[in-house]
């Protein structure tokens, strides 16, 4: 049986915060199908506890297991070890080939 087509969504990079992986403006693609691997490109996003919304990370995904991940922000490159009780959504940005 035929599969469904796979359901892509995209943004604009905002700022330099994704600088050098993404450029300000640079629309980026994410696959929120694909699990996300050590070495993947993800958009993580956080709920606020007190307050309606959230704030969205993108990062490269550096580890990965039951409880937490660690990613390495763009631009900085410094590690973040989060927990993953508190993450609304984890997705994977498909990268070009």
């Amino acid at each position: 049986a035929p599969r469904p087509p796979r359901a892509f969504f995209g943004f604009y990079a905002p700022n330099a915060l994704c600088w050098p992986r993404f450029k300000t403006g640079e629309i980026v693609w994410v696959d929120p199908a694909r699990p996300a691997r050590p070495g993947d490109d993800v958009m993580i996003a956080k709920k606020f506890a007190r307050r309606a919304g959230e704030r969205i990370t993108i990062a490269e995904l550096v580890e990965l297991d039951a409880s937490t991940l660690g990613i390495r922000e763009y631009g900085s490159g410094a590690l973040h070890i989060l927990s993953l009780h508190g993450l609304s959504n984890r997705f994977v940005v498909a990268r070009e080939h």
